[in-house]
């Protein structure tokens, strides 16, 4: 005899069911409706190899037609020496996504490990709204620390990349 248990894709027998020699093994219908998907597949093969039967068991978990996802937000602050954190909650259950945010260095925002004029031109576009800089951005380019990314930060940084200015932040005005 041959039971699968299929969920995303994958087989989870093992973890829903108990065998006992010379028997068809019990289905723990309570372990299946755990999982977040509507509907899960059971295929079940008679032992005399005569054919085959899809159960369809039905979750009553209350996301089983999707999680209901909040917006973004942080969840940890990025430092420029340790990576942050975004997250986005569902409102139904204890689930969530999240993306890491990369540590930092003030002046690098695009990330590429270097300060020059193409951060400096971030900076620019970020403060005339031609750009979108997501939380660890925003905290690289604000070099002279005010709180915002704005064309003071963009020029802060062209000073520092022809060696004006010899380190970042800066509270020195322009």
């Amino acid at each position: 005899m041959r039971i699968d248990v299929i969920s995303e894709g994958k087989n989870i027998t093992e973890y829903v069911f108990s065998t006992e020699p010379e028997t068809f093994g019990t289905i723990d219908v309570q372990a299946l409706k755990r999982y977040v998907k509507p509907v899960i597949n059971v295929y079940y093969t008679h032992p005399d190899g005569e054919g085959s039967v899809t159960y369809n068991i039905v979750s009553d978990h209350p996301c089983n037609f999707g999680h209901s996802l909040g917006e973004w937000y942080l969840h940890k602050v990025p430092t420029t020496s340790e990576a942050g954190e975004e997250r986005r909650d569902c409102a139904n259950c204890d689930y969530y996504e999240s993306k890491e945010i990369a540590a930092y260095r003030y002046g690098d925002l695009n990330r590429d490990g270097k300060v020059n004029t193409i951060d400096a031109n971030y900076a620019r576009r970020y403060a005339a709204g031609l750009l979108t800089l997501d939380e660890g951005q925003k905290l690289a380019g604000d070099v002279n620390l005010d709180g915002e990314v704005n064309v003071i930060d963009s020029a802060i940084i062209r000073r520092y990349v022809v060696k004006y200015i010899t380190s970042l932040p800066c509270k020195e005005t322009v």
